[in-house]
């Protein structure tokens, strides 16, 4: 048995909360429409198990209300009290009725779990939100007009092999901008310690690190960078 995905998605609605994605049975987002930010409200579920019979939710502040999620730097908190096997937060889907109760709870939680993660974290998440947003124009200023033609003329180095490899992996999952991910990793690597005064780690050139493993202020930059480059090539068209 599964989460009815619909049925939990129809209270959430009533509660102000819009869907966002689904990618796997039991995996939706949702955002809270009345959020008015600098933060948002976010509440995850998460399916494991081979047939998706066991479930969690989590709940997340986010600088953003677009999804998907990990475009924003987050702070997120599993809701382990709603569980029934607490050790691991989880709840088994038995059948519909222990569906119908798992999602009733969940939504009677947001309230407290939302304002405890806001009285923690939302203070610092936009000070890293802001220091993220300075380093971003600081690398986009060190890339020429036509930076897309100029980073395809470079010869071949060490950074952009290890560029390349990383907007290949799981950590960088939009094929639609391979390409863009890869001169911003690059900008990245090569001005990281003179911007910041420290060198980003990537990791294992990004291959099997995936976005919830990911340094969640490495891939904010990235994705800054990556959105500069964008705004920038629009504006020249």
């Amino acid at each position: 048995m599964k989460l009815n995905v619909p049925r939990l998605t129809a209270l959430l609605e009533t509660h102000g909360y819009r869907f966002v994605r689904q990618d796997l049975p039991g995996d939706a987002e949702y955002v809270h429409c009345e959020s008015k930010g600098p933060t948002y409200h976010w509440v995850t579920t998460m399916a494991q198990g081979k047939k998706s019979e066991y479930v969690s939710g989590s709940v997340e502040i986010a600088v953003t209300a677009a999804g998907p999620l990990v475009k924003g730097l987050c702070e997120t908190e599993v809701i382990c009290e709603i569980a029934t096997i607490r050790e691991r937060c989880l709840t088994l889907i038995e059948d519909d009725e222990t569906s119908n109760a798992w999602e009733q709870r969940l939504v009677k939680s947001l309230p407290t779990k939302l304002a405890s993660l806001e009285d923690r974290f939302k203070d610092v998440l936009l000070q890293r939100t802001a220091n993220a947003r300075s380093s971003a124009l600081k690398y986009l200023d060190k890339l020429p007009n036509s930076a897309i033609q100029w980073y395809a003329a470079l010869p071949a180095t060490p950074e952009k092999e290890q560029a390349r490899q990383i907007s290949r992996g799981p950590a960088c999952h939009s094929s639609e901008h391979r390409k863009l991910y890869e001169l911003a990793i690059y900008t990245i690597l090569s001005h990281g310690r003179e911007i910041e005064g420290r060198a980003f780690d990537y990791g294992r050139l990004g291959l099997g690190v995936s976005l919830a493993n990911f340094d969640r202020e490495l891939m904010w930059r990235t994705v800054l960078v990556v959105d500069g480059i964008m705004l920038r090539e629009n504006e020249r068209k």
